[in-house]
């Protein structure tokens, strides 16, 4: 792959991700998703509102041949205050990591049933959990830090992508602290093994009602300008580039000096290993923190990741700034992700 010039945080996710990952010992850049509560399914299961999560799966990260698994869970609504890089609450952020089964498909992993014990000996052994932390924020952004040093964690799997949890946190202010979560959660995969795709059917992209174009210029290489499209529903905020609407990312390489996307069909090349970028091609999906994160093909919904790796997307252009994207892309297992947009994007800087 070309070296980034502009080293620019393509697809920035909300600001949670600076305070998320905080907690943890892993990666600090680690995108963030918010999974809603969802709707209730059957009359035993009601979802807990009002909290966000963002989970991660990061391998035998510990070296013990167990599954790593950060879950942070921060209250919805606070607001991010970059200058001071803390949240305006009131409102707290619990996180954990679970060390678990280690996943078969790093791209679908998910923690074991059962109830997890604090890893007092802090040698990641299964069915334990640590790094626990619970900090609470007023509505000034002071940050009351609380460490869980003991205490027991249940977990259990109900259905389609839901859990269950239970914990009570023993803590070094000799208060225990009670947390439970019923609801979705999708675990990121940051192993750098498997497609980083948890999609298990085709997608029809529909009720696309919104779209932006970024021209970020001589980004990768001198061949091409780089071009990012993001394609969205309605519950979108195509700024932030997040929201729990379905939403497209589309990596186009543009002929430089483009004031907009040229017409025609761009087909997908591996970014990884080309050779270079060449006008009329579209970058395979990557997470890759070193340049920004995201960038090239990805699609997206509140329980789904998939980087794009094959396929074409075509462009034309009408009046007025209106554009029809027709897309046919694939993640790598084979499952494709089709539609049609027209439209006119919003032309963010």
């Amino acid at each position: 792959m070309k070296i980034l010039r502009n080293t620019v945080a393509l697809f920035a996710a909300i600001a949670l991700c600076g305070a998320a990952t905080s907690c943890s010992d892993n990666d600090s850049d680690d995108p963030v998703v918010v999974v809603p509560g969802g709707e209730e399914e059957g009359d035993d299961i009601t979802p807990t509102e009002g909290i966000d999560v963002v989970a991660t799966y990061y391998g035998d990260y510990n070296e013990n041949n167990t599954g790593n698994y950060g879950l942070n869970f921060v209250t919805s609504g606070m607001e991010w205050d970059d200058f001071e890089e803390t949240y305006l609450g009131p409102g707290e952020l619990v996180y954990f990591e679970l060390n678990s089964t280690l996943a078969d498909n790093p791209d679908l992993a998910h923690p074991a049933d059962g109830t997890y014990t604090f890893d007092a000996a802090g040698n990641s052994a299964d069915m334990t959990f640590g790094s626990a932390t619970v900090t609470r924020y007023d509505a000034s952004g002071n940050q009351t830090i609380i460490t869980v040093t003991g205490g027991t964690l249940t977990l259990k799997t109900l259905s389609n992508g839901m859990y269950e949890i239970t914990s009570a946190f023993v803590t070094d202010v000799n208060t225990p602290v009670e947390f439970s979560y019923t609801g979705y959660i999708r675990f990121l995969n940051r192993t750098g093994e498997g497609f980083m795709s948890n999609l298990t059917s085709n997608i029809v992209l529909k009720d696309m009602t919104q779209s932006a174009i970024l021209l970020w210029g001589e980004t990768f290489t001198e061949t091409s300008d780089y071009c990012s499209v993001i394609i969205a529903g309605k519950d979108y905020d195509l700024l932030e580039n997040f929201g729990t609407s379905p939403a497209i990312n589309l990596g186009l390489n543009v002929t430089p000096g483009s004031e907009g996307i040229p017409a025609g069909t761009y087909n997908v090349i591996n970014a990884m290993e080309a050779d270079d970028y060449d006008p009329f091609t579209a970058l395979s999906g990557v997470y890759e923190p070193t340049y920004g994160g995201y960038f090239g093909n990805w699609y997206f919904d509140p329980l789904t990741e998939a980087a794009l790796y094959t396929g074409t997307v075509e462009v034309s252009t009408g009046a007025n700034g209106e554009y029809t994207f027709v897309i046919d892309l694939a993640d790598g297992y084979g499952h494709k992700v089709t539609g049609t947009y027209t439209g006119t994007p919003q032309i963010l800087q």
